[in-house]
């Protein structure tokens, strides 16, 4: 059945005596509509169901190893070609698998597969960045392998790898505002910050925190302070020396 007026073309079917439209398409826009008379996009799907609902699902009969995806492409050509998207890799029974984002960044026609894998969520809620196996909750590989002398993927919870060369160095940052301090807190299920390292952007000073308090602080100019030793505490000068003051 369908019914047509100046602006929308609909498309339903008929159920018990009553016509129900079930995709709309806009004459001046071509934008096509389901659940919706006035679709904003080129497609756009509504659900009608003020409870959690899947509104739309794309699948295949996949073997296990195989995926199914939804392409994105920003170039339309005689060839254009999908070069980034999502895509369901069936590992297991009942479709069960890993979900990839894929870009493929070639220069040519080709479309994307399962190889442009940049970033990966298991199964198991682990999420991969260059790479597809990841042993942690996070795991980001610039370059080379993830270690495994040493590891515990039951007490690991991230992982920062390059380990592509000998050379290869690894960097992870804490930025702060000019005023501000950057922080790398340690803590448990009751005391979040309980101890931890504070840099101070101010006077580009490190301190050092334990039981809720500074214990430590290397000053700028690389004296070191130890807080609460005895009466007063011990300072050094940048030659090393060190020196008990009473301040």
């Amino acid at each position: 059945d369908g019914t047509t007026d100046n602006n929308v073309i609909s498309l339903g079917v008929e159920y018990n005596t009553t016509d129900y439209d079930v995709i709309n398409i806009q004459r001046s826009t071509r934008n096509v509509g389901i659940g919706t008379t006035a679709p904003a996009y080129k497609f756009a799907a509504y659900g009608s169901n003020v409870n959690s609902e899947i509104v739309a699902s794309f699948g295949s009969a996949n073997d296990q190893n195989e995926y199914t995806a939804i392409g994105l492409s920003g170039f339309i050509a005689s060839n254009g070609a999908t070069k980034a998207g999502l895509a369901l890799k069936r590992t297991a029974t009942y479709g069960v698998g890993e979900l990839h984002f894929l870009n493929n960044n070639t220069s040519d026609n080709s479309d994307m597969t399962l190889s442009d894998s940049k970033m990966v969520i298991l199964g198991n809620g682990n999420v991969g960045v260059g790479t597809t196996s990841p042993d942690t909750n996070l795991t980001v590989i610039q370059s080379g392998v993830m270690p495994t002398a040493g590891f515990s993927a039951t007490q690991w919870v991230g992982a920062f790898v390059n380990t592509g060369n000998t050379s290869s160095i690894a960097r992870v940052g804490i930025y702060a505002g000019n005023a501000g301090h950057a922080l790398l807190n340690f803590g448990d299920a009751d005391d979040a910050d309980i101890g931890g390292l504070s840099y101070s952007n101010v006077n580009n000073s490190l301190a050092i925190r334990t039981n809720n308090g500074e214990r430590m602080l290397i000053s700028s100019a690389g004296a070191i302070k130890f807080n609460n030793y005895g009466a007063g505490t011990l300072v050094s000068d940048a030659s090393g020396n060190i020196t008990v003051s009473s301040g």
